[in-house]
């Protein structure tokens, strides 16, 4: 018979455990693991609201999608820069991005470059930016 991992930590303590204290299988209290996965609950709701996204769709003059166009997040007063590219439908995703003021810039060949400035990201929010490029020199 192989001994459990309760029999083998009991056969190393120096005291016996008296009985009936409320110990489960293993030595752990049952209340102490609750408030462990409650804790645990709370530090992973708590950082899943802690960020923003900003996300949006780079159009051209007549509304269609630009694909591969470069979009930069910069952070105002850090200047922590974020790069992604728009996907086959001109959409953009910037996740996990702290709360605070950032601009955005969005380039591609063959239009000109457009940038803004002053968009306010919220912890847990998801902020719309759009934009619609003009044709034109980079």
């Amino acid at each position: 018979m192989i001994p459990t991992m309760y029999q083998l930590t009991r056969r190393f303590r120096k005291a016996p455990l008296p009985a009936g204290d409320g110990r489960g299988p293993g030595g752990l209290r049952s209340s102490g693991i609750l408030a462990a996965l409650c804790a645990l609950a709370l530090v992973a709701s708590l950082a899943a609201q802690s960020d923003a996204t900003l996300e949006g769709t780079v159009i051209d003059p007549q509304g269609r999608s630009v694909p591969g166009a470069e979009v930069l997040v910069r952070r105002v007063g850090t200047n922590a820069i974020r790069r992604v590219l728009t996907d086959n439908e001109g959409r953009y995703v910037v996740p996990s991005l702290e709360s605070g003021s950032y601009s955005v810039e969005v380039a591609r060949n063959g239009f000109r470059p457009v940038s803004a400035a002053g968009i306010e990201l919220i912890s847990g929010r998801t902020g719309l930016f759009d934009v619609q490029l003009e044709l034109g020199p980079a």
